[in-house]
């Protein structure tokens, strides 16, 4: 299946054979950090085409869906809403079509994801009650360092990462207005693209698919300010959403992701008043990266590649307002159920962890 509907109609195998070339020296063409670094591997020794594979492949497997779930807990959840947003999230990602596929070779974005849940980790430990300065000081190190890496691996998913942290203290996802967001967003990109600001990757960046053979590119054309939102809608609906079909098997990411993708969006918003700031930067981060593809992208086997981070994004933000929701109504339950004198034992002020749910 996956080589059915990934490998024939998106052709996505070049970049792979591209990276593998400019190891070896047959290729001096670079546009990130991967390539250079596959060449570093082979100057030492340690390269090797099906070697860095499976070394991606066991990312996929083990650590990007540990380090997922370490971004969806915190340290004063219940144990049992510990346990139960964690396997869930493992499960759910383990099952990601796209991101199983791009473990099959030496494709960067499988180490990219690696990179960037490790900075959601860190993310969602910074962001914590309670630590200590020193400690939040140590996981704000890693944030960065993570944050570096991943703009020399993809320029603009770094610049979003690192633009999302001061973007969710100014956003509250909770108790915006998001009808006044939405207008003030395209608004601002309305007027951003006629005074030129995004002819860079809106036009010049984009004609670059026009002269891709095949049919999955869309033929989305950014030309008139007035037509404009019109066409970034579309591009939102293609690419993002997947409501595209060009052949008969580009039916398959739509149901096996964008399904997925919609419902949980729903989910998200109707019960979006239990999100904390850890949810706002999860959403600016997802507009402030989509925003930067969108514009720039117009070939469906792209959008595939370049949207797994926001779904991952959503998935995330799930889980952690799920999580949030299912601690409040247990204290609220709690708090119909017993007494003053019985909540005060069973949620004793020595327990550091009890504590700390009844403080928020």
């Amino acid at each position: 299946m996956f080589h059915l509907c990934a490998i024939q109609p998106f052709g996505t195998q070049g970049d792979a054979d591209q990276y593998h070339a400019y190891a070896l020296g047959l290729d001096e063409v670079a546009y990130t950090a991967w390539p250079p670094a596959l060449r570093f591997l082979r100057s030492t020794g340690r390269y090797s085409r099906e070697g860095i594979a499976w070394v991606l492949l066991g990312l996929n497997i083990l650590a990007i869906p540990a380090l997922t779930a370490f971004a969806v807990i915190r340290r004063d959840m219940m144990p049992e809403s510990r346990r139960s947003a964690a396997w869930a999230v493992v499960v759910l990602v383990s099952l990601y079509p796209a991101l199983y596929f791009y473990a099959l070779d030496i494709y960067r974005d499988e180490f990219m994801m690696f990179v960037f849940v490790l900075g959601l980790s860190c993310t969602r430990r910074m962001l914590d009650e309670g630590l200590r300065r020193w400690v939040r000081w140590s996981w704000a190190l890693l944030w960065m360092a993570c944050a570096g890496m991943l703009y020399t691996l993809r320029p603009y998913l770094g610049a979003a990462f690192l633009v999302a942290l001061p973007g969710a203290l100014l956003f509250d996802f909770s108790r915006a207005r998001l009808w006044r967001w939405g207008l003030v967003y395209l608004a601002s990109l309305n007027l951003a693209f006629a005074l030129g600001w995004l002819d860079r990757v809106a036009v010049h960046y984009r004609a670059i698919f026009a002269t891709f053979d095949g049919d999955t590119t869309i033929g989305i054309v950014f030309d008139s300010p007035w037509a404009f939102l019109v066409q970034f809608i579309r591009s939102w609906l293609y690419q993002m959403l997947g409501l595209y079909f060009p052949t008969g098997v580009s039916w398959l990411p739509f149901f096996l992701e964008s399904v997925s993708l919609i419902a949980a969006s729903c989910w998200l918003l109707r019960n979006r008043r239990y999100a904390d700031r850890y949810v706002g930067f999860l959403v600016v981060f997802f507009f402030a990266y989509a925003t930067v593809w969108l514009l720039g992208n117009d070939n469906l086997g792209a959008a595939v590649r370049l949207r797994m981070f926001n779904y991952v994004t959503v998935l995330v933000a799930c889980r952690v307002v799920w999580g949030n929701r299912a601690q409040m109504v247990f204290l609220k339950s709690c708090n119909d159920s017993a007494e003053p004198a019985q909540l005060g034992r069973q949620f004793s002020a020595d327990d550091d962890d009890t504590a700390a749910v009844l403080k928020q």
